[in-house]
């Protein structure tokens, strides 16, 4: 079962990293990450997210972050593995996956 996950608020951040953490197998089915609104401070220090980012790398994971919301809280320099997009990288994500996973 593919999945997608977004990342939209902030406050659960540690409900998602404890998620990946449990469950290293979710990396093997996951068409991508996409951060969106007050999710993307999570990115805003990539001390915070070395291994999230690894595991991506590792197996080939996509992460998105919605431009506007980047710009918005004025959050730069974005390890460049990041994929830096629009809303409709995250509509394609959901629609051409079995489950979209919301934090």
């Amino acid at each position: 079962m593919s999945k997608f996950i977004t990342v939209v608020n902030y406050s659960k951040i540690s409900e998602f990293i404890t998620t990946l953490e449990k469950d290293k197998e979710i990396y093997l089915n996951l068409n991508g990450v996409f951060f969106y609104s007050e999710g993307v401070r999570y990115l805003s220090q990539e001390s915070t997210y070395k291994y999230f980012l690894y595991m991506c790398e590792e197996n080939n994971v996509p992460i998105y972050v919605c431009i506007n919301s980047i710009r918005k809280r004025k959050i730069q320099n974005l390890n460049p593995y990041i994929k830096i997009t629009g809303l409709a990288i995250l509509m394609e994500g959901v629609i051409s996956s079995d489950q979209n996973i919301v934090f």
